[in-house]
Order: C-alpha cells, then structure tokens, then sequence
C-alpha cells in the first residue's frame, strides 16, 4: 500500500506548482499518472481483505462508475473547441484555455470569434506570449499594425525564443512599410539558425527587387555583414549575399 501512496505523492508533485513545469494545473490529463497509485493502493487494500465476495463487488461497482462517468465525459473530447469551451465552464479564468480555444476558432476560419478569448487571455495573464502573438497577429490581420508591434514585442521580451513571434513582427513591419525594421528583424531571424521559410523567401525577394527607395538598405547591409558568419545554412548565407551586394545608387 505505501508503494502506491508514495506513487501517487510524488506523481502529483508538479500538479503542486511547487516545481513549476508549465500548465500543469490547467490540463486533467497531468492527474492520470497519479491515479495509477491511487489504483495500486485499494487493489492493495483489497488484497488484504478477507470477503472475495465483497471484494468483488466493489471492483465492478468502481468499474461501471468508471465507465459511466467515461461515457459522460467523452463528448467533451470531440474536438478542440469542445474542449476548451467545458475548461472555461470549469474555470472561467483559465488563461490557457481561453488562448487555446481562439485557436481552435481561428482555425475554423471563425477569426472574429477567436479575438476576444485572446483579449480574454492577455487580460488575465498579460505576460502570456503566445496569447500575446496570437493576438498581434489578429491585429494585423485587421491592420492595426501599431497594436501588433506592441505585442510582438512584449511576447519577445517575455520569451526570446518565440521565433513565430519574431516572424510576425517583422511581417507587422513590413506591412506598416517599415521595410528597414521588417527586413532587419528577419535577418536576426536567420542568424538563430532557425528554418523560417516564410522569412527566406520574403528576404529573397527584397534581395532581388530592383526598388531601392522602399528601404535603408546600407543599414540592412551592415545587419548582413554583421550575422553571416553566424549562419549555417547554406540558403540562408547565399541569401545574406545577395543583400550585402544589393546596389542602390
């Protein structure tokens, strides 16, 4: 029996948040390991009584409870957005669940629907960085690109790493026709190493425009100099040359 309590202890300690992991709290599928010790201790506990008969009965009773509860709780599994609308009838306060189901709507082509549950989520947790760039990227679509920035850059201040994120604020540049900001920070994008197609192609194509007024580009030079020794992607260098030799008179 102590195996199975000690199981179950330890188990549940990140659900604790006393050993921060993330959203350990906001998911009940964190719980399904620590019951396993809970299972261990009653079969435990069973083993030990001396009435097969009631032993028996009360394993089929736990079972069909089981089940019932299981064929209960299954329509809340059909898709992510029946998900997260039963966490938010839970607890409607739950940043993440309100992130991920402007997600789910997005998705669904539902844009308008999806705003305000990422409204919802910078509101209660505003140094969220997903629900941060979720939410720039809404703006941007409506061509609030000033409110986009914003956010980009607050979802980058609270993750570096957030390289979608990194993505979009120089697309928000670049659709402001902050052509030097935007191309600027797709180079920095370049020098992480990390395969942004999206940000290759765009810088591809303002290598070989043949318009030179749309952007500063002995400042964006200097930024291509400055990384090239950094990457390690062959496309990725060939690129940076082609903007180092763009001549602009």
């Amino acid at each position: 029996m102590w195996y199975g309590w000690t199981w179950f202890l330890v188990t549940a300690l990140p659900l604790s948040g006393i050993i921060p992991i993330g959203g350990q709290a906001y998911a009940d599928r964190w719980t399904l390991l620590p019951h396993l010790g809970l299972i261990l201790m009653c079969l435990s506990l069973l083993s030990k009584i001396r009435w097969p008969r009631f032993a028996f009965s009360f394993s089929a009773a736990a079972l069909a409870g089981m089940a019932y509860f299981t064929l209960l709780i299954m329509p809340t599994w059909q898709n992510s957005e029946t998900l997260f609308r039963h966490a938010l009838r839970v607890d409607p306060d739950n940043f993440m669940a309100h992130n991920n189901l402007g997600v789910a709507l997005a998705a669904s082509g539902r844009e308008d629907e999806a705003i305000p549950h990422y409204e919802a989520a910078v509101q209660l947790n505003p140094t969220y960085p997903e629900a941060l760039n979720n939410l720039g990227s809404s703006r941007a679509r409506k061509a609030r690109y000033l409110e986009a920035i914003a956010l980009f850059q607050r979802a980058l201040a609270r993750d570096p790493n957030l390289n979608s994120a990194r993505f979009n604020l120089g697309l928000a540049y670049v659709s402001d026709r902050k052509y030097t900001e935007g191309i600027k920070i797709w180079i920095s994008l370049l020098a992480l190493n990390q395969e942004e197609t999206a940000a290759r192609n765009y810088l591809r194509q303002f290598a070989l425009s043949s318009s030179c007024e749309m952007a500063d580009w002995k400042l964006i030079r200097k930024d291509a100099a400055k990384v090239a020794d950094q990457i390690k992607n062959s496309e990725d260098r060939e690129i940076l040359e082609l903007l180092q030799k763009k001549v602009c008179s």
